[in-house]
């Protein structure tokens, strides 16, 4: 197979564009914020557009001229608070910012369901996630 490389902005414009059409778009994921559940080149996402975003999606959005894929942890006052599973920055912005959610993935081609409870204790033992990243990334 052919790989194309696109400017990433002319690439989410049209992820933006089909999103906004309701259609649903699978993107592979690129860099290492979202371990250990999202792997660099390794899971691919499938996005969408909803109306009401909720704690723990995975929303892709746009902040400072960047396209960042990462969890909702907190909705406070119309704004999202958002971070990153392998992240230490938590992002707050508008819900006019959010392009879509993540509804499902797959890593390895593998499709992946039922990891919320994974999600809850990593969410849980967030303090030691600078040394738990040490073995995940290995």
């Amino acid at each position: 197979m052919k790989k194309i490389v696109l400017d990433n902005e002319l690439f989410m414009t049209e992820v933006n564009s089909y999103l906004n059409s309701g259609q649903t778009v699978e993107i592979k994921v690129r860099g290492h914020s979202m371990l250990p559940f999202y792997r660099h080149e390794k899971t691919v996402v499938s996005l969408k557009k909803k109306d009401d975003y909720v704690v723990n999606d995975v929303v892709l959005f746009k902040y400072q001229n960047q396209y960042i894929l990462h969890r909702i942890i907190k909705i406070k006052n119309d704004f999202y608070h958002i971070l990153g599973d392998g992240s230490f920055t938590v992002h707050v912005l508008g819900k006019e910012d959010i392009l879509g959610y993540v509804l499902d993935f797959k890593t390895n081609g593998k499709q992946i369901k039922n990891y919320m409870f994974k999600v809850k204790l990593w969410r849980l033992f967030s303090p030691f996630k600078r040394i738990l990243l040490k073995f995940v990334r290995k």
